[in-house]
């Protein structure tokens, strides 16, 4: 419990894409660079647009010739790593050149063709069955479940945690795209 909870607080000044958004732009944890996506066509799921970095002044770092927009997209603090997390996996993008892709199967093993929502969890991401709730309402973890369960990405300076699905945290170099995987159990809960 208490290697989690140092965990937690060390990436406690965590930053979301989803604190750091402003309309369709995403800002660097440092504040310094920012990601404007603009979409070409009103259609949902149509990516025709483009996705443009820029410096905090407004300064043009360069432009990918697709929109990039999901609800869980980080844009590291050099500005030249864009990383895209999904139902289907983690997606780097470096200096605008698609730079590594990690399907759900290659992170957690879980192929979506073979997966039934209906019978399992399929997603990335971390979800306790209702048992594993039911045991932890009573349990001083509780509060550190519940905090996971919520906001299960966490993304400081050059490492990006995903507490993922089948009991296991991903962590990933923002710089080189590289990831290790532990399973929870080498974290006290």
């Amino acid at each position: 419990m208490q290697k989690l909870v140092l965990f937690l607080l060390l990436f406690s000044q965590a930053v979301y894409a989803q604190d750091k958004q402003r309309g369709n732009e995403f800002i660097s944890p440092n504040g310094q660079f920012f990601l404007r996506t603009i979409s070409f066509s009103n259609t949902i799921g149509d990516y025709q647009g483009k996705s443009i970095v820029y410096r905090s002044d407004s300064t043009k770092l360069y432009e990918i010739q697709t929109m990039l927009n999901g609800y869980n997209l980080f844009l590291s603090n050099d500005g030249q790593t864009i990383i895209i997390i999904n139902y289907e996996g983690v997606i780097f993008y470096k200096q605008g050149r698609l730079y590594k892709k990690y399907e759900r199967k290659d992170l957690i093993g879980i192929d979506y063709v073979d997966c039934d929502d209906y019978e399992e969890n399929c997603s990335l991401f971390y979800k306790p069955d209702s048992a594993q709730l039911v045991h932890q309402n009573n349990s001083p973890n509780r509060k550190v479940v519940k905090a996971i369960c919520k906001n299960p990405l966490y993304h400081k300076q050059d490492t990006l945690v995903i507490f993922a699905n089948k009991n296991k945290i991903l962590k990933f170099s923002v710089e080189t795209g590289g990831f290790t995987i532990k399973p929870f159990s080498t974290v006290e809960l």
